[in-house]
């Protein structure tokens, strides 16, 4: 039985390519039969070349279920992305058009205002950190009143302050001016870098 195993692979071989090109199954048995091969010998080979087709196919479809489910999950991401730097892109233009159109004015501060503390964790133990005041004020521009809120890193000493302005639409206005945009610039540029790394492995699942 040894010596007829790496024949009889042979013959598994020939009813491989024949199953491929669409043989019926006893044209390939009669094939392997004229060849010298037994019955049971011939089934054996018909029934090897049978499961390595099968599991080929098995294999194939798994790898374009993965391809297809990697695909759908780059989408997403995508999308994602998508939003992340439009929201970026409309926090970059808000600070360089109020930066632009930015007027000063004297502001008054309420009497009253509210106190945060950011806490911090050390060690599983929670400890006070920064803390926040958030404030009312009003100001004037052009003989005009307007409220606002914000809120100051600092205790206010005084209830005089300064109050930004947009020149544009006055009811809009920031306690302090908008010193850079590096953090949201150095956002902007990891996100296009991931994004554009992310098309290219959907490009290449797409020619898989």
């Amino acid at each position: 039985m040894q010596q007829n195993k790496p024949r009889l692979i042979d013959f598994a071989k020939m009813a491989y390519r024949m199953l491929a090109q669409h043989k019926t199954e006893n044209e390939i048995l009669g094939h392997l039969r004229g060849h010298g091969l037994s019955e049971n010998d011939a089934l054996r080979c018909l029934q090897y070349a049978k499961d390595v087709r099968n599991r080929h196919i098995a294999e194939s479809r798994g790898k374009k279920g993965t391809v297809k489910n990697n695909r759908k999950g780059n989408v997403g991401c995508l999308v994602i992305l998508v939003v992340i730097i439009g929201s970026i892109l409309i926090q970059l233009y808000s600070k360089y058009s109020f930066n632009q159109n930015c007027g000063t004015t004297a502001g008054l501060l309420a009497e009253r205002y509210t106190v945060r503390t950011r806490i911090k964790v050390r060690g599983f133990i929670p400890i006070p950190g920064e803390q926040t005041y958030e404030v009312n004020y009003t100001y004037s521009v052009e003989g005009k009143k307007y409220q606002g809120s914000g809120t100051l890193t600092h205790k206010p000493v005084s209830r005089q302050i300064t109050v930004y302005y947009d020149k544009r639409k006055p009811s809009i206005s920031r306690l302090e001016k908008d010193s850079g945009i590096l953090g949201e610039t150095v956002l902007l540029a990891f996100f296009l870098v991931l994004m554009f790394l992310m098309l290219k492995t959907t490009k290449r699942n797409r020619n898989v």
